[in-house]
């Protein structure tokens, strides 16, 4: 099924960037931008959720070992209990700033990965964070890996909604939903998303043994 994506509102779709479709400079020059400026609205409108809750937690230990440091970071809001998740921005643009590879900032992806892992594993399995161990495994395989990995990911994630499936992404529906739509990658007729999900899992179930399940 082709979809267009002109009437949804998407004017366009970034995959992979960095040394790939465009030169380096793209991401300083456009994305960092794009990020800033609407990193305020962003906070604003998911901070009452609680969705931010463990990237808030991920951003006090940062923000305590650049305090440690001597780095003199911008000051964080007491908590983002009361709605005030927008008082994170200083801190985050601080951060951009000197481009670091925050692990707040990649809980997103660890999101998605825990539950494509929840939706691939046996019915009666139990839960396990085999983040940091495909972390791990994917730097044995290599940066092409590692890149091919987060694009799948990112594919997963939005597929409900580009296909007009759901409204949210995929880490947000129950866990039979998230069968089926990865059982709809396991008889696609295009090889490359057959072999895409098939190496995904392969990756995990090394990043399982490596976790101890």
């Amino acid at each position: 099924m082709t979809v267009a994506l002109g009437p949804l509102g998407i004017r366009g779709v970034v995959l992979d960037i960095e040394g790939t479709t465009t030169p380096i400079s793209f991401v300083y020059d456009v994305l960092f931008p794009y990020a800033k400026r609407n990193l305020r609205a962003f906070l604003t409108t998911h901070g009452p959720t609680g969705l931010l809750a463990e990237v808030d937690t991920q951003l006090r230990e940062e923000h305590a070992a650049d305090v440690a440091r001597g780095d003199a970071p911008p000051p964080l809001p007491a908590d983002v209990s009361g709605g005030n998740a927008v008082d994170l921005e200083p801190y985050a643009l601080w951060l951009m700033e000197r481009d670091r590879k925050s692990p707040g900032l990649k809980l997103y992806a660890a999101r998605v990965l825990y539950n494509v892992a929840d939706a691939l594993a046996e019915p009666d399995a139990a839960p396990l964070d085999v983040a940091p161990a495909l972390e791990r495994e994917l730097r044995h395989r290599g940066v092409a890996a590692a890149r091919r990995t987060w694009l799948l990911l990112q594919c997963i994630e939005w597929q409900p909604v580009v296909t007009l499936r759901a409204r949210r992404g995929f880490s947000w529906l129950p866990r039979a939903e998230r069968r089926e739509i990865l059982r709809g990658w396991e008889r696609s007729r295009i090889g490359l998303r057959r072999r895409a999900l098939d190496s995904l899992r392969g990756a995990l179930e090394s990043a399982r043994h490596s976790s101890g399940a």
